[in-house]
């Protein structure tokens, strides 16, 4: 057969023409468009390693008219199934199937010693794509979240209000405001005691407990410098007025000694109609110069109002209070 298609048949087809009489005549004669110089040889395997038809790749491994592939290289190509009836890359009777053909692409295992490139980074595990490493401390489950507006003014501090004209009230009532202290002081131990974090939140004491000088009970006020240094001169009333600072903040969430939220139980949780509560203790505590508690305290206002309020303002009776995330210490003496 092969021997009728090499030798017999393109000499029936033309015409056993003569090139010693003619030269010419024999050029360019075709049948149907296949000149009768291209001898049609049996099918070769995609992998045989000679000149090959181009095999159609999903992933894109080159054009059907670009060089062929040997599969001794490093990485092989995909090879694909043909559709029902067809064997290798052409069809059951060894014509050469067209690489134009709709063909779905089905991917099947490469011949030995190929290698199927990766599809691109995975985990060994599961296949999917490794999440990015945190780059941070995770925060407890508790913050969450809300809607909050922006300050509409500037932010600005303040200085003590003893320096601004027009400041009037009281001298301030030391005793009342030690009895006071200490009273509520228990209170806030037994609480911690028992993990009831609303018992501190629900009760009000900030005039006596962190004393500052804008509080609406105006007898516990500070009025001078010398009301400050009157306070810091009793250690009993410092030390009682820094574990009020460390057992509030606990019910907040905020471990004040480590700067840290408190994920367990053994902490509270942010309430955010606590604003006002909070800007008193971080003045008070700028007041009276206690910049660790302070700093600490400082930064867990701000970790509110960037993952909680996002942005939004500390807020009571319509004043924004967000000068106590950029308060600094020492102050001046005289602020202005």
């Amino acid at each position: 057969m092969r021997f009728y298609l090499t030798f017999v048949l393109p000499f029936a087809l033309t015409g056993c023409c003569d090139e010693s009489s003619d030269p010419n005549r024999c050029k360019g004669r075709t049948l149907s468009g296949v000149s009768t110089s291209v001898v049609p040889t049996a099918p070769v395997s995609p992998h045989s390693g000679g000149d090959t038809e181009p095999t159609v790749s999903p992933h894109g491994g080159g054009s059907n008219n670009g060089p062929p592939r040997s599969s001794s290289a490093s990485v092989s190509p995909t090879v694909v199934s043909p559709p029902d009836g067809d064997v290798g890359g052409g069809s059951s009777n060894g014509a050469p199937r067209s690489s134009s053909a709709s063909v779905r692409p089905t991917v099947v295992s490469p011949p030995a010693g190929d290698v199927v490139p990766p599809r691109g980074p995975t985990s060994q595990s599961t296949g999917d794509i490794p999440a990015p490493a945190p780059t941070g401390p995770a925060l407890p489950s508790w913050v969450r979240p809300i809607q909050r507006a922006p300050c509409r003014d500037p932010v600005a501090v303040l200085g003590p209000a003893w320096e601004r004209p027009g400041y009037l009230g009281p001298p301030q009532n030391v005793a009342r405001l030690r009895a006071n202290q200490q009273r509520y002081l228990a209170m806030f131990r037994e609480a911690v005691a028992a993990r009831n974090w609303d018992r501190i939140h629900n009760d009000h004491f900030d005039w006596w407990q962190f004393p500052c000088d804008f509080g609406s009970q105006t007898e516990f006020n500070l009025k001078s410098e010398q009301d400050i240094q009157n306070l810091l001169a009793d250690p009993a009333w410092h030390a009682d007025y820094l574990e009020s600072v460390r057992l509030v903040s606990r019910a907040f969430g905020w471990d004040i000694d480590s700067a840290s939220l408190i994920a367990d139980d053994s902490g509270g949780r942010w309430r955010p109609d606590k604003d006002i509560r909070l800007a008193k203790i971080i003045r008070s505590l700028w007041l009276f110069g206690e910049t660790r508690y302070f700093e600490s305290l400082r930064s867990f206002a701000r970790i509110i109002q960037e993952n909680i309020y996002r942005g939004g303002a500390f807020l009571y009776a319509g004043r924004c209070y967000d000068e106590i995330v950029i308060m600094t210490l020492p102050r001046p003496i005289p602020f202005h």
